[in-house]
């Protein structure tokens, strides 16, 4: 399924007046005209270089190959050095060549003709026939990027909990990651509705469920935080604190610490919400 949003259309400022700019080149540098963008989900045959499918990292490295060949290139041109700077964009033009065989989709984006006039102005050495030729070059792999790099990010990088379960301590069941982040909002939502309509004893069981839950966390973000100083971050002491003090407050019926105490519980809510669940949401319309 594809997502429209709105963003800056990439366009090249590619503009070389010295071998000092070579050696900065950059593929896509500047933005300007807001467009809307398509974002599709990546082509099935790219899956086998990333996690799960696969831990090959062949495609990746091609881009990186790419890149830091195209650096080298400039690098060796600024220093007067033509036999390096043919070494690289030979291998610049090898990796640029071998994306049609690792994802066939994406052939018509590869202009084999740019690639070797690039490989031949290097080799010519002459200033103004490389400057139009890397520009000519960059422009297919900037287009791309344009229509593709946002995606790729978006859904092979963003964490993916569907095979992650945890032990609800409130039902002692296991559970999927979606179901139990609903039943713990729906124990918050529950906890302050009781609260703010005078219905403590209501209140004070799903505050006492919330809470539960909330403790729980620290399983899920296990699976990948895996240090201690990163699970002490998200959901350590200071979380801990939180909690406490809003079942406190509710148990107290105190309503200034109660909403103050929620205040600093939704605060933790809200920084993981903000690092992942944005991401994951458009992850899951590209799946669909």
């Amino acid at each position: 399924m594809a997502m429209i949003i709105k963003r800056k259309k990439v366009v090249s400022l590619f503009a070389v007046l010295t071998f000092a700019v070579f050696s900065s080149f950059l593929f896509i540098v500047g933005y300007s005209d807001e467009t809307k963008l398509n974002l599709n989900r990546p082509p099935k045959s790219l899956d086998k270089f990333y996690p799960p499918v696969s831990k090959d990292k062949k495609f990746l490295q091609a881009m990186h190959s790419m890149s830091l060949s195209f650096k080298a290139t400039f690098l060796y041109l600024q220093r007067g050095d033509k036999s390096k700077a043919k070494k690289w964009a030979e291998n610049l033009v090898k990796n640029y060549l071998s994306i049609p065989d690792m994802v066939p989709e994406w052939r018509n984006y590869i202009k084999r003709e740019l690639a070797e006039s690039f490989l031949k102005a290097v080799e010519s050495g002459d200033m103004n026939t490389i400057k139009k030729s890397a520009d000519d070059l960059g422009k297919t792999c900037g287009s791309c990027h344009q229509d593709n790099q946002l995606s790729v990010k978006i859904f092979y990088y963003t964490p993916n909990w569907d095979d992650i379960e945890v032990e609800d301590p409130v039902t002692l069941k296991k559970v999927g990651v979606h179901k139990f982040m609903k039943d713990m909002n729906d124990s918050l939502q529950f906890a302050i509705i009781g609260f703010q309509d005078g219905d403590f004893s209501f209140a004070g069981k799903n505050a006492k469920d919330f809470v539960a839950r909330a403790r729980a966390l620290k399983e899920i973000c296990s699976s990948c935080h895996t240090s201690q100083e990163s699970i002490e971050a998200i959901a350590g002491k200071a979380f801990i604190t939180s909690l406490d003090s809003f079942a406190k407050s509710v148990n107290e019926k105190k309503s200034d610490e109660f909403f103050k105490s929620l205040d600093k519980v939704g605060y933790y809510c809200s920084a993981c919400h903000t690092t992942h669940l944005f991401l994951w949401e458009i992850k899951e319309s590209l799946e669909e």
